[in-house]
């Protein structure tokens, strides 16, 4: 892959023969269609595409998101592909011959404002009959607004994944950091399944965010 510069004819996308033209965050590139093969893949090239696909298919429904409120510090990589790199480093573990999520250590958000803090996850259905509406959750936190790199207005995220439906839920803008609180309700999927909680703070009219924090799980 190469780098285009000073190109006379202007953005360039597509396919052009053998060439692919690609336009990435430091400009415009140029590669070369790849060359199929018919090599059967090793045993690592099979566990590398494994591991690979277990953080695409998670990431995929956060990509908007990352794009966003994903903001790492010197680096020339968007907010997704930052993402990735640190989910293929540091959170995606192996499990007998597959691979599945760290959830605790999963990111939605990251970047130099305050994360939050004294974080606490409540089922507000625990007691009813079961799969009885609405399934509720209430997060509360810290008011640490009056901290450096925090700000009362910081906007909320709230993620939500439920692994056995396979259904991935972003909530933005239900608080912001000052409330302390929040409480919000989940689909009928989620009933009698584990459902992984996380929540941020971000101000996407600065692009800033904070780094993320694992609320915990539940069953409701």
């Amino acid at each position: 892959m190469a780098r285009i510069v000073k190109n006379p004819f202007g953005e360039l996308s597509g396919k052009v023969g053998e060439l692919v033209f690609k336009k990435g965050k430091n400009g415009a590139y140029i590669s070369m269609v790849p060359t199929p093969t018919k090599k059967k893949p090793s045993v690592l090239q099979e566990r590398q595409r494994l591991k690979m696909t277990t953080v695409m298919d998670f990431l995929k429904p956060l990509k908007r998101l990352l794009q966003e409120a994903y903001v790492p510090f010197a680096s020339q990589k968007s907010g997704f592909h930052a993402a990735k790199s640190y989910y293929l480093r540091e959170v995606v573990i192996p499990v007998n011959d597959s691979f599945t999520i760290d959830y605790p250590k999963a990111l939605i958000s990251f970047g130099d404002l305050r994360p939050a803090t004294g974080v606490q996850l409540t089922c507000l259905t625990t007691g009813r009959q079961p799969g009885s509406a609405p399934q509720e959750i209430r997060l509360s936190w810290t008011n640490n607004s009056d901290q450096a790199m925090a700000y009362g207005d910081d906007a909320l995220i709230i993620v939500t994944h439920t692994p056995e439906r396979s259904i991935t839920n972003i909530r933005y803008d239900l608080a912001v950091r000052a409330e302390g609180e929040v409480t919000l309700q989940l689909g009928m999927y989620a009933t009698g399944a584990v459902t992984h909680v996380w929540l941020g703070f971000y101000r996407p009219h600065e692009q800033r965010a904070a780094m993320s924090t694992y609320a915990g799980s539940v069953v409701v």
